[in-house]
């Protein structure tokens, strides 16, 4: 068979989590030059900034999990690194880590990498602006998480994407596994 003939697997995805993270004040005011990566502190208060699971109704293959829902813990952060390019277009290049709490007491660590790419007019305004729609920029993240908690044992073998965006203060991140 050859390579052009070989067939793979599909990759069915489902959602697999919803997370708000409330930025600290003044976070989206650094100052970000191309190779001088910015730490963007979180004020992640337990409680206040969420991640959580919501039933979604799907077409797509479903995988037996958990509902993961919780709060993020204090300490965490981004780092970005934000070049201009094509005349008017701006990218970010993306880095955050966590510390998740779920509702029933176990901790998972999480790091995404990703890009938010769009006009630099747009996501210069994009801390400041709420009118600011999705349609207006590209935020896509790769997910890695991990944990020592067994009934969490899938985040350990999974593959995660999440499409985000911002809103305000807030970091929204829509987060897919792949099956």
């Amino acid at each position: 068979m050859s390579s052009d003939t070989a067939s793979t697997p599909t990759s069915p995805y489902r959602r697999a989590f919803r997370m708000r993270v409330k930025l600290a004040p003044d976070a989206s005011k650094h100052q970000l030059l191309l190779r001088t990566p910015a730490w963007l502190p979180l004020n992640a208060k337990p409680r206040r900034s969420t991640f959580d699971h919501p039933p979604v109704a799907s077409s797509q293959p479903t995988l037996s999990i958990q509902t993961l829902r919780g709060s993020i813990l204090p300490g965490g952060g981004e780092w970005e690194i934000v070049r201009d390019h094509d005349g008017d277009q701006q990218t970010a290049h993306l880095n955050t880590r966590y510390n998740l709490l779920t509702h029933d007491g176990a901790t998972i660590y999480l790091q995404t990498t990703g890009t938010r790419t769009g006009k630099k007019e747009v996501l210069e305004k994009l801390g400041e602006d709420e009118s600011i729609g999705a349609d207006q920029y590209r935020m896509r993240l790769q997910l890695t998480m991990e944990t020592g908690d067994e009934g969490y044992s899938w985040v350990n073998q999974g593959v995660s994407v999440a499409s985000s965006g911002r809103n305000g203060d807030q970091v929204i991140y829509d987060a897919y596994q792949l099956l």
